[in-house]
């Protein structure tokens, strides 16, 4: 939650918000333990929803409350996950973790969607990310050319899960659930991982947004899984980095806005939730994070945009401007370099982005991972709320631990 979400709200409405901020990891705790109240709308991603949901402390959400998530305004993989989604286990954690009836009521409002990856510097590894094309694997983060230089979450649950995917994905591995180990599956990734820890392969497990950054930006890391803000924050400080279209899928979540079971606000709270699928909804959070929305196909918001940044973003189209010129505006400093290093540092909040309709340069900046489709055509799985998160935590520091001093 920003500010500056708050004061348009308010501004449009005349209500008033009041902001508690919550590190993510304790939102499912801090939620359950309020027994719903305290609060009228919380806001959390798919790997806490299912515990809050079966707490029974939320109040679920009619779709005539939220008039603008229809069919023709959410994007396709909410529309019919089973014509996107490749798997039939995949598609019902995806319906089971958002709706109480399908198209009928919600248990709560998505409005914002990511797909997980890695984060890269071009300056160490010889890759090059182009739009959609799939690129590295995420086992990259296991070769050995990068011993001392790669890095893991020190999340237990979310690092696991994206290692199991990428076993399965590579015939090693045989679970029941890729992303809701067994006690037993979970042994198996981490025994697989352990004499990679042992043997120095990586510098660190960051817990934090800030210290995923600050060991990229250092340059002592140059491989880690992160998320796309990661990557903005380290071009930022002037260090090349790629975010990958990984070659065997992504790990993917949305975030949802929720109704306490005992809000006595609900038609605000209603109100508060379709405000975050409006065009400046859509427009600021990508400007903001680099994230989408589910109603970035809504029919205002390309208008709002923009032309150009709209097809950028969401498209897979180049930008007006070739590399040379907007790296020259972007980076006066730097002089020339390669185009694969320029396009690893551009900044979309610093790009001037045309309002008017125009071409896409052959040589101008496609957006990482390339078109929202093509993103979502390689989820893999969802950031999930493990059965035996529990025990993924104490394998998870039984790693950790392993790691030379």
């Amino acid at each position: 939650m920003f500010p500056e979400v708050a004061k348009e709200f308010e501004r449009r409405t005349g209500r008033p918000v009041e902001i508690h901020i919550i590190p993510l990891d304790i939102i499912p705790q801090k939620i359950i333990a309020t027994g719903g109240k305290g609060w009228d709308v919380g806001h959390t991603a798919t790997m806490h929803l299912p515990p809050i949901w079966a707490a029974g402390i939320t109040r679920p959400i009619p779709l005539e409350k939220v008039p603008l998530f229809t069919k023709e305004n959410i994007c396709e993989v909410f529309v019919d996950p089973k014509k996107v989604l490749k798997e039939d286990w995949l598609v019902e954690q995806w319906n089971s973790a958002l709706w109480v009836d399908f198209w009928k009521v919600l248990y709560g409002v998505p409005i914002q969607i990511t797909w997980d990856s890695e984060i890269y510097n071009p300056e160490f590894l010889p890759y090059t990310e182009e739009g959609s094309k799939k690129s590295i694997e995420y086992g990259e983060v296991l070769n050995k050319e990068w011993k001392g230089h790669a890095a893991l979450q020190t999340t237990a649950v979310l690092a696991c899960n994206d290692m199991a995917n990428w076993l399965v994905k590579t015939g090693r591995f045989k679970p029941e659930v890729q992303n809701d180990l067994k006690p037993e599956e979970v042994d198996f990734v981490i025994d697989f991982l352990m004499p990679y820890v042992k043997a120095g392969q990586f510098k660190a497990f960051w817990g934090e947004f800030g210290e995923c950054c600050t060991l990229m930006s250092t340059r002592e890391v140059w491989i880690t899984p992160g998320w796309w803000p990661a990557c903005i924050a380290i071009r930022n400080a002037g260090v090349p980095a790629y975010y990958a279209m990984l070659q065997h899928g992504h790990s993917f979540s949305y975030s949802v806005d929720f109704a306490s079971k005992y809000t006595d606000k609900f038609e605000d709270v209603c109100r508060f939730m379709n405000f975050r699928l409006t065009e400046w909804w859509t427009d600021f959070i990508q400007k903001k994070m680099n994230y989408t929305t589910p109603s970035y196909v809504y029919k205002k918001v390309r208008p709002y945009m923009g032309p150009e940044h709209y097809d950028w973003a969401y498209m897979g189209k180049a930008t007006y401007k070739p590399t040379e010129e907007w790296f020259k505006e972007m980076w006066p400093e730097k002089g020339e370099v390669p185009k694969r290093i320029a396009d690893a540092l551009f900044l979309p909040g610093k790009y001037k982005w045309s309002m008017e309709e125009g071409k896409p340069h052959p040589k101008g900046k496609i957006v990482n991972m390339g078109a929202i489709e093509e993103r979502n055509k390689n989820i893999s799985h969802l950031m999930w709320w493990a059965k035996h998160a529990d025990y993924y935590v104490e394998a998870w520091s039984r790693l950790i631990a392993a790691k030379p001093a």
